[in-house]
């Protein structure tokens, strides 16, 4: 299918309606209650310490944030007490609601299932006549539904993030529409067809961004192949510094003060600087001549799951660099920093890389192992060619990937529309 017709089908199914207000919104006829009266939190706990060879299902916030699916581990690698939860369990995340958190726990597959306390789990109350309130999906919807969370987001509003917690009261005190469960069945349906065709367009949005970043590594694996054939000299990567240093230690703070600090966080994987939260550190002249970073200077990440990532410096900024990145100087008169960098890109590079890799769960790398990095160097007059070339080929992808990240977000406030139409009554 058409991305592009996917996504015009999608704007035809549904219309975003948007309220500014987090006032309580439902279809005339659904009466509202309150959540404490209909649901409860279920609280009993678990030592996974205690059975260390059992393999439990763990619903933890990395997993959520990673796949959404529960990790499977062993008790004796879980170090804390967590929630028993069971199939059909509604999980709110406590910690931050600003990054929405809401999971609906699935089938068992034989292993207890289990959640991290920074979870509420809550679970639908029966009626006299023993049937539950809820189905398990629509609770699940109304809670990730926009008509909630504007709601929840209110109530932590003027308190820095990590401060943000929302107490169990903060939950069960919502007002939230109650069906017959004969209509909550319509309800999920309609909008489970819905979102299937939103997963599909968002799966056809992910398969074009992996299509674009192949192009961009078919590229550089083509320029940096059969560099004997081409005639070019091979050069370990300390033959053509100047100098490399290791970075800063020093503690660094969000306040506008100072010097800008680099960390291994602000460098994404394709090699740019994204200071969406730029970090500061006061530091004498004589430092920050000792760690500053210039046009043209390469830093490569040494630690982390991420070690071998690398920025260039393009731009003129005052900054220094922090300790868990390596700061390389070219000698430019015998390399141009961007023919460099995108050796640095290429998949010759990151295999490089795995070989002189040291280390156990998260290896890391050093300036003696980066340094002993074999990199083919052609005439300076080619590298000006080359560069010019994948140059105009990065700025083409870079636009794709700009538009596919945009287009990932329409999708999600469609999502967001589909729910709050739903509890509207508007579906």
């Amino acid at each position: 299918m058409n991305p592009m017709s996917s996504q015009a089908t999608l704007n035809n199914f549904v219309k975003e309606k948007r309220n500014t207000k987090p006032t309580p919104e439902h279809s005339e006829g659904w009466k509202l209650i309150k959540l404490e009266s209909i649901a409860f939190i279920r609280k009993g706990t678990i030592n996974p310490l205690d059975f260390p060879e059992e393999e439990f299902e763990l619903y933890s916030i990395p997993a959520y944030h990673i796949k959404e699916k529960p990790e499977v581990k062993k008790g004796k690698e879980i170090k804390s007490s967590k929630v028993l939860v069971y199939p059909g369990d509604c999980l709110f995340g406590k910690l931050n609601p600003r990054v929405q958190k809401v999971w609906l726990v699935g089938p068992n597959n034989n292993k207890r299932q289990i959640a991290t306390t920074e979870f509420f789990p809550i679970i639908s109350k029966e009626k006299p006549n023993g049937k539950r309130w809820f189905l398990p999906e629509f609770l699940f919807f109304i809670l990730k539904s926009p008509n909630i969370q504007e709601r929840i987001i209110h109530k932590v509003l003027g308190t820095t993030a990590s401060r943000q917690r929302l107490s169990p009261n903060d939950i069960l005190e919502e007002e939230i529409p109650c069906p017959p469960l004969e209509e909550q069945r319509r309800v999920v349906a309609r909008i489970q067809e819905i979102m299937s065709r939103i997963e599909q367009a968002k799966k056809l949005r992910e398969e074009a961004l992996e299509d674009t970043e192949a192009i961009m590594q078919s590229a550089l694996h083509q320029t940096f192949s059969k560099v004997e054939e081409k005639g070019w000299e091979w050069k370990g990567l300390g033959e053509i510094c100047n100098h490399v240093r290791y970075g800063l230690t020093a503690k660094s703070s969000r306040a506008p003060e100072g010097i800008l600090f680099v960390r291994i966080t602000d460098i994404d994987l394709n090699g740019n600087l994204k200071l969406t939260e730029p970090h500061h550190v006061k530091i004498d002249e004589e430092t920050y001549e000792k760690y500053s970073i210039r046009m043209g200077d390469i830093l490569i990440a040494r630690s982390g799951a991420t070690a071998g990532k690398v920025y260039l410096c393009n731009v003129e900024q005052k900054a220094v660099f922090a300790s868990y990145l390596i700061r390389f100087r070219l000698k430019e008169d015998i390399v141009m920093p961007r023919f460099v960098f995108y050796f640095l890109q290429s998949p010759l590079y990151w295999m490089q890389l795995q070989i002189s890799k040291v280390g156990g769960a998260q290896p890391n790398v050093n300036a003696q192992n980066l340094k002993c990095l074999r990199i083919p160097i052609p005439p300076l007059e080619q590298q000006v060619t080359i560069v010019a070339y994948l140059d105009n080929l990065r700025e083409k992808f870079c636009t794709v990937k700009k538009y596919q990240e945009e287009s990932q977000k329409e999708i999600e406030i469609m999502s967001q529309a589909v729910l709050r139409k739903a509890f509207s009554g508007k579906l």
